[in-house]
This record gives C-alpha cells, sequence and structure tokens, in this order.
C-alpha cells in the first residue's frame, strides 16, 4: 500500500510539466504581467487554478512561487469549469481550463490570460464587475440594429468617420427604444478585458485592428445578451484610443486618412447660371 501510495505523484506529473519552465501558460503568464504593467500600470499577477475536467485534478499556482513546483489536488466540484475569476478557500484565483491549452496558438492563450487576469484586478481600476442585463439583443429589432452597429463600426474602424458617426446614432436609437438596458456597463466590464487581450496579446496595430474587425462579423449561436460586447468594446476602444481619451494607449496607432474623391461640378444650365459645386467627400 505506501508503495502505490509513493507512485501517486506520478500519476500528475503531465499536469506538473504543464506549467514547467519553457510552458505555453508559463510564457502567457509572465507575459500578460509584463505587457499589462505598460498598458495600465498594474502588474497582472493572479494566482491560478488551473483545471483539468480530463483527468479531474486542479492545479493551484500562486504567483511568485516556482510555478514548476505543482500543488495538485481533485477538482472540485463546486467551482465551474470555465475560464473566470473565483473564490477558492477564502483566496481568489483566476480559474483557467487546462484541457483546452493545446487546442489555442500562443496568441489565443495569452489573449485569453490577459482577459481574465484584466477581470481579477478590474475593480482596482476603478471598473465595475456586472452582468448582462440586455435580453432586447436577442428580439429581431434589437438583433437587427447592433448587425446595423456591427457594420458601421467595421467601417469605422476602416477610417471612415461618417460611419462611427453612423455607428453611435444606431446605438443611441437602440437603447431609445430599449430604455431599461446596462450596454454601457457591461461594455466596460466584459469589452474592455477582451480590449486588453487583444492589446497584450498582439503587438502590431494592423493585427489588433484586424482581430477587432474580424469579430464584428460574428454570429452568436447563443445570443448576443453575454457576447456583444466581446464585439463591440474591442471597437469602441480602439477608436477612443485613436482619439486619446478614455482608453490606455502604449503605442500610438496610425491613423490613414481617407481619400478623398472630388466630384465634378454640373455643367451650366442654358440660362447661364450654374449649381454650386459639390464639396469633397471621403470615400466609404
Amino acid at each position: 500500500m505506501k508503495q502505490l501510495l509513493s507512485l501517486l505523484p506520478l500519476l500528475f506529473l503531465p499536469v506538473c510539466t504543464a506549467i514547467g519552465q519553457s510552458s505555453p501558460i508559463r510564457r502567457a503568464t509572465e507575459q500578460t504581467a509584463d505587457r499589462s504593467a505598460r498598458l495600465w500600470g498594474i502588474r497582472f499577477e493572479p494566482d491560478l487554478l488551473l483545471l483539468s475536467p480530463a483527468s479531474q485534478r486542479m492545479v493551484i499556482v500562486r504567483y511568485g512561487e516556482t510555478m514548476s513546483a505543482c500543488d495538485t489536488t481533485a477538482l472540485p466540484t463546486d467551482i465551474p469549469i470555465a475560464n473566470s475569476v473565483t473564490n477558492y478557500r477564502g483566496r481568489r484565483y483566476v480559474t483557467l481550463v487546462s484541457d483546452w491549452f493545446d487546442k489555442r496558438n500562443a496568441e489565443a492563450l495569452l489573449e485569453l490570460t490577459a482577459h481574465e487576469s484584466f477581470h481579477f484586478y478590474q475593480d482596482s481600476l476603478g471598473i465595475e464587475a456586472v452582468t448582462s442585463q440586455n435580453s432586447h439583443l436577442d428580439t429581431p429589432q434589437g438583433r437587427a440594429l447592433l448587425h446595423m452597429e456591427f457594420d458601421a463600426l467595421r467601417r469605422a474602424l476602416r477610417g471612415s468617420r461618417r460611419a462611427l458617426k453612423t455607428a453611435l446614432q444606431i446605438r443611441e436609437e437602440r437603447r431609445r427604444m430599449f430604455p431599461d438596458n446596462n450596454e454601457s456597463t457591461f461594455e466596460k466590464h466584459e469589452g474592455t478585458a477582451q480590449y486588453t487581450g487583444l492589446r497584450i496579446a498582439y503587438t502590431k496595430d494592423r493585427t489588433i485592428r484586424h482581430m477587432a474587425i474580424r469579430r464584428l462579423r460574428y454570429e452568436a449561436k447563443k445570443g448576443y445578451v453575454n457576447s456583444f460586447a466581446y464585439a463591440t468594446g474591442p471597437a469602441y476602444a480602439l477608436l477612443a484610443s485613436q482619439q486619446r481619451k478614455g482608453f490606455p494607449k502604449p503605442r500610438p496607432m496610425p491613423y490613414r486618412k481617407p481619400k478623398q474623391t472630388r466630384i465634378p461640378p454640373p455643367p451650366p444650365r442654358k440660362n447661364g447660371w450654374k449649381l454650386p459645386a459639390a464639396t469633397a467627400t471621403p470615400a466609404i
């Protein structure tokens, strides 16, 4: 019996190896800490619970300790299997589902780690944690207006100032039609976390903008109540960072002025007077 007990640690060796010196999750946590300090002025260094439903084990990692020194335990039944923030035995942790690590590339894992780490520290940044109360986004009218806003935001991220104005008008009209909502506060909560994940995971502004535009194209199979901010939040944050308002901006983001298309004036009328020439109009 004693011999069997002595072999138990070997059963969890693959889980422990998952956070070794050169592991993807170790690199992701270190990069999150370094880049969050430049982005927000705070090093994101949360303690972690790495959950493995496949092995029914959990790895506890306290930041500052040697990550290769694992503390494993049976997977508790009261901890949700999700990438989130939770309390465990009187202490707060970021939970990450380790079984998913192999299915994600380095940037996606870094984005996920930074996103959840933001939630861990958002109170200290003055951003309230809230749940979405936006059921109107899954009604026909609400969904249609949201898709129109998505379309305008895609064009705005490509440089159209007129499209940004259109997006804001659509947004205002939707909220007028459905006044019982908390879109803005939920965007701050979930949208800023998603923006942080993109900013930390991708170093090139063009890539960040491309990822934000791609998120504005998705169709939510489970509805938009809890997912809309993943698309609109980064988009508005990037547009705000161009204006240097309200969001951290570690590096200058180039803004390309849209090409000007001049419309030629109409030919003169028979009675001798001319219509006023059209002014330059930005190409959309």
